[in-house]
This record gives C-alpha cells, structure tokens and sequence, in this order.
C-alpha cells in the first residue's frame, strides 16, 4: 500500500502512533493538492485496504399532522414506551387534555415521522400562552409548545437524530401555519440527551424552575425516611400530624368519579392562584379532563371531624411512579393548630409506598418545603426556536 500510494500520489504513508499505531494510517504530501488527486488517493486507499462497504441508504421519512388525539393509533404510545414518556404525553392523557383543556389552548396538532421501520419520532403541540409566566411573552402572546404546560416532564420523542431533524422541520412548518414565531419544548430534563441535539440544531436554551422527586431508593419507609429528617424537622413533621389526630382529621382517597369533585378542585384552583397562576387552573374543567383520564387518577382529601375539606391533592398512578400533580389546602386559619399541607404530603407518601412505587414526582415550586422534606430538584430546561 504504502509503495503503490507513493508511486502514484507523491504521498507517504505512515501508522499511528502509541495506542493509535495498530488502528490508524497517516498519509501525507507536502504542498497544496488537487481535490481530484484527494479523491483519487482515498479510492486508492479503499482499494488496498478492503472491500467497499455499500453507502448507506438516504434516511426516508414520512409526515404525519393531526389535529385531534382520538385520530392517534398506538404507535403513537409505542414510542412514548421507547423514549420513557410518562402518561403526560400518552394517548389517554392528550385525548382528556384536548378535550377539556385546563388552560387555554387555542389550537392542538399531533406531528408523527415514520421511516421503513416504523414510529421515528412525534410532538404533541399546542399553541398556548404561558400562564407561569416563564418564556418572557407579553400578554396575549402565544407559542407552539411541546408538550402542555400541565405536563411537568416532557420527553423529546425521538429514535434518533435524522428523526429529530425531520420533527423539528415539521414542527416549524405548523408554527408557520398557525402564525406562531416562537415554537419549542418546554419542561425538559436538563440532563437530556436531546438537550444538546437541540441546542446543536439552533434552538435557544432557557433555563426554567425544577421540579422535584421523592425516591424511594433513599426512603424505602417511614421509619427510614423520619430518622434521615434533619432533627427539627422531623419533630415538626411529627408535631403537625399529631395535632391533625387530636382535632380528628383523617385522609380520604376518592377516584374522579367522586361526586364532589368540582367542589374539591377549587380549593386546588384558590390555592395556585395564591401562588400567582390565578389561571393555571380551571376547577370545571381540571374535573371533566380528570374524570376522562379515569382510575389511573386518585384523589386525596383531608377532611376536618365536622366535615370540612382542608386539602385536596391530586395524583396519578404509574406503573413505577406515582405523580403528585397538583394540590390545594386551607391556610392562615386562626382556628387550626396545624398546617392541611403537611397533613396531605404525609397521606402522599403513604400512597406511594403502599403502591410499590419507585418515586414520587412532586411538581415544580415550593423549594423551601421540598428541601426540607428530602426531595431532589430535577433542573427543566425550555428549548425555544428564539431567544
């Protein structure tokens, strides 16, 4: 090889060096090149050293834009399996969501891509404000947003790169068509892989508020879990749910088949306006979408001796988590001697481990209590098409 080269090219050719010497040839010539005379060193090269390897075939995608989830099959669901969506982004969630927005949603689209093999990649969208107010959009303005604001987790549901290239000219040419100049994905994991897919591919990263996760690996049970509390927390924790006991205070757990449910669900609708989202929720429609999503949703109420609703949250069950999603409670009450919050985060964990649960995702916000209460924050990132 290094001889025919020599002769032909006016190259010389060399082995690696230390641990490249056995993987790697050098070849070099000095002075300028002729690209036909670079071309025809490499068909040399290929030459004496093996067999062509036939070029690989063009990556073929097709397209696929919906505009209702009830149109969606279940390959929709298979690739949310593959890329470890939670059901925020699985079909009977989108169809409830859809039909009974939370928020405001002015218009819906599903983008699917599928290549020879199947499934390649997909997008819930929604055009949408952002009641959290954390893109920086002036009032009125919208976006294409993957997925909803309700869903705390996204994943980027893609098998691959050349899939993600062919999404995301699929999901700029909707934005185009639904007049929206800023388009994205919103509550990604930091530590995505497809974070830095994104960012390679032009997309403007923003960094957004955590949310946090209960692991059972580090509080497999109560016991465990009360010992590693810092001291003084523990003894309040304790304080709180002793005086719960003493004023008769129970917990309940309701299905969304509960007749009050509406009733229930503005107290979670009082308490994040309080939180300053006033329209985060919808008490009418939180009950309709929930009742659609149907038993994987559990309810927990903390109900007073006389009756009295103290707090309400909201949960799904999955298979390996359990999704505390929303709550709402009473507070700055003269007349209670302790806090419906603490009372409804204790019948949380005790939900999740009774369900064998791996964790607990508890949502964005309230850092002071979920730190002290020994959860991990989850950094978000939002990956927009502009600053």
């Amino acid at each position: 090889m290094r001889a025919r080269l020599a002769a032909e090219h006016d190259t010389w050719v060399s082995s690696g060096r230390a641990g490249w010497k056995d993987e790697v040839v050098r070849i070099g010539h000095m002075g300028p090149v002729p690209v036909d005379e670079v071309l025809a060193c490499v068909e040399a090269l290929a030459a004496v050293t093996g067999p062509s390897e036939p070029a690989p075939r063009p990556e073929r995608f097709t397209r696929r834009v919906v505009a209702r989830a009830d149109e969606l099959g279940p390959d929709w669901d298979a690739l949310c399996s593959h890329t470890g969506a939670t059901l925020f982004q699985h079909r009977p969630f989108l169809q409830a969501y859809e039909a009974h927005p939370v928020a405001a949603v002015t218009a819906t689209r599903y983008v699917q891509i599928a290549d020879d093999d199947g499934p390649a990649a997909a997008a819930p969208l929604y055009r949408q404000a952002d009641p959290l107010g954390l893109l920086g959009l002036e009032p009125g303005q919208e976006a294409l947003l993957s997925a909803m604001w309700h869903c705390p987790d996204t994943r980027v549901l893609t098998r691959g790169p050349a899939a993600l290239d062919a999404l995301l000219s699929a999901v700029a040419g909707q934005a185009d068509e639904l007049g929206c100049p800023l388009w994205g994905f919103v509550n990604v994991e930091a530590d995505a892989p497809a974070v830095g897919l994104l960012v390679e591919r032009g997309l403007h990263l923003r960094t957004l508020v955590p949310r946090w996760q209960f692991l059972t690996t580090d509080h497999p049970d109560p016991e465990t879990y009360l010992a590693g509390l810092r001291r003084p927390v523990r003894h309040e924790l304790r304080r709180q749910l002793r005086r719960a006991a003493e004023r008769g205070v129970r917990t309940v757990e309701h299905g969304p088949d509960h007749p009050r449910l509406t009733e229930l669900l503005r107290l979670v609708a009082a308490t994040a306006g309080r939180a300053g989202s006033p329209r985060y929720y919808d008490p009418d429609r939180l009950a309709a979408m929930l009742r659609r999503v149907g038993p994987s949703c559990r309810l927990l109420e903390v109900v007073a001796e006389d009756g009295e609703t103290l707090g309400v949250g909201v949960c799904f069950r999955e298979h390996d988590r359990l999704q505390y999603w929303a709550a709402g409670y009473v507070r700055d009450r003269p007349d209670l001697t302790f806090s419906p919050y603490w009372v409804l985060w204790w019948a949380v964990l005790e939900l999740l481990w009774s369900s064998g649960a791996k964790l607990a995702e508890c949502g964005r916000l309230n850092e002071r209590f979920k730190t002290r209460m020994g959860l991990r924050p989850k950094p978000l990132v939002a990956l927009m098409s502009r600053p």
